[in-house]
């Protein structure tokens, strides 16, 4: 492939000893952060009772990341891909997937870490339940802001397990009924932006994302665009995992995530970009379901949030005195979904 460079390297071994195929990979985008990387890797080797690969995909780092200086102590194997350009979140993460060798796959930001035994617990899971497709771990923050984001992710979640009573199914895990999509449309926890499943179960998922944007690329969707695929979120995986997979989550919280500097969509200054985000998202789901089966039988579900998605984003232009887009996202929220609080919410602030 163009203007990418794998690397492979074996640390702090006896190279004359061939250790056993890795049952899981653990992919880790990066991009510019040397420091926090290495403490990604770390938590990684410090996994126990699983077979284990590290799969970095350095995303333009500039200077690049030097694969021997990370991953000295590290007792694993670790294979380097480098893009020698960005490529976008959505590409590295198919990239680091595809290129993976173990039977089940995690995606780790790299400023983040991973609990001691977390692999292993996510792993028993999937084992001791074999009609569950994807198990998500509990999440928890660290650093400056962490007291923010636990309050704001824990009520997430209680919201999430109201709506969409689980079952039981292995130790403390739990696993959702089909009509979890219906939940997460509305909002995704940061705990169901941490997947971890099978490497078959990843690639149906990114096959059925590409088919959706094909799709999305032939109707007339005003928010299609050739780079949209390259933005992909955790939270549009888990929206295409639940169309049609079975969720679990383990509330233990095994997957750490830093609170330092980070881009939190729920603050203020990111709000416009989140609710765009959140349009294009669900713009794509609404016109592929014509098109798709594994869409279709959601449709009239799609087209509900695609209108809500509209409504919230004239909402928020109308509060920032921006009249215009307001009025134009509200009509489209009328035209998907002609609903009568829209109308209303046009009569009383918009018209002239």
């Amino acid at each position: 492939m163009a203007g990418v460079r794998v690397m492979f390297q074996m640390t702090d071994r006896d190279p004359s000893v061939p250790l056993p195929p890795p049952l899981v990979s653990i992919v880790v985008p990066t991009r510019d952060r040397p420091m926090e990387l290495r403490q990604a890797l770390e938590s990684v080797a410090m996994q126990e009772g699983v077979n284990l690969e590290i799969v970095i995909v350095d995303d333009g780092s500039v200077p690049p990341v030097d694969l021997t200086a990370i991953t000295r102590g590290i007792p694993l194997g670790v294979r380097l891909l480098r893009n020698a350009t960005p490529r976008g979140i959505a590409h590295v993460r198919e990239q680091g997937a595809a290129a993976c060798i173990g039977h089940y796959v995690m995606q780790l930001d790299d400023d983040d870490i991973l609990a001691p035994g977390a692999i292993r617990q996510l792993l028993d899971v999937l084992i001791a339940s074999p009609t569950t497709d994807v198990v998500y771990p509990g999440v928890k923050g660290f650093g400056a802001t962490a007291e923010e984001f636990n309050r704001n992710h824990g009520s997430a979640i209680s919201k999430l397990l109201t709506n969409v009573p689980p079952m039981p199914i292995a130790g403390n895990a739990q696993r959702f009924p089909r009509e979890v999509l219906l939940a997460l449309l509305q909002s995704v926890p940061m705990a169901f932006q941490r997947p971890f499943a099978a490497r078959s179960v990843w690639m149906n998922v990114f096959e059925l994302r590409q088919r959706a944007y094909q799709a999305g690329s032939q109707t007339r969707n005003p928010y299609f665009s050739p780079q949209n695929p390259d933005q992909l979120t955790e939270s549009e995986w888990t929206l295409y995992a639940a169309v049609d997979l079975h969720l679990a989550y383990l509330a233990e919280p095994l997957y750490l995530q830093r609170c330092d500097h980070a881009r939190y969509y729920s603050r203020p200054e990111f709000a416009e970009a989140q609710l765009l985000a959140n349009v294009a998202v669900k713009s794509t789901l609404h016109f592929a379901a014509s098109e798709l089966d594994r869409l279709g039988v959601w449709r009239r579900f799609l087209r509900e949030s695609y209108a809500v998605g509209c409504f919230d984003l004239a909402y928020w232009y109308e509060k920032q005195g921006m009249r215009g887009a307001a009025s134009a996202f509200l009509k489209a929220a009328l035209n998907i979904a002609p609903r009568w609080r829209y109308l209303r919410y046009w009569l009383r602030t918009l018209l002239p």
